[in-house]
């Protein structure tokens, strides 16, 4: 697990390379914004879906006629992804499409993650 920060005076966010997942928001008072997990109720965050949201039934989805395996949200959650751009207060991560990703989803793609801090605030684009 690679855990790449962003910070500024008002806001310290921690981002998991693994599923572009944000792992942790906190304020200067050590207070923490985010889900942290829990095994007994759910262990995600805030993961990022894509190519699909939900479940699919039998964990297919039919694509011109074809079937082909998708689990729940996708499979970007579980995907590592690349950094693309870190500063201080900006950090781009990316997926792109690979043999391993056509055999769910047969299409090629570049996925951008961007977190970025606008003083208080946490915007993802």
């Amino acid at each position: 697990m690679a855990i790449l920060k962003l910070g500024n005076r008002t806001l310290t966010v921690a981002v998991d390379l693994l599923g572009a997942e944000l792992a942790s928001i906190r304020t200067p008072d050590g207070a923490e914004w985010l889900w942290q997990g829990d095994p007994q109720v759910w262990m995600g965050r805030a993961p990022i879906l894509f190519p699909v949201v939900g479940r699919s039934p039998d964990e297919t989805v039919s694509i011109g006629g074809r079937k082909f395996p998708m689990g729940n949200h996708g499979f970007a959650r579980g995907s590592s992804f690349s950094v693309v751009e870190a500063e201080t207060e900006t950090l781009r991560l990316r997926m792109v499409d690979s043999a391993e990703t056509r055999k769910s989803y047969p299409f090629a793609f570049v996925l951008d993650i961007v977190f970025a801090l606008d003083g208080g605030t946490l915007v993802n684009r």
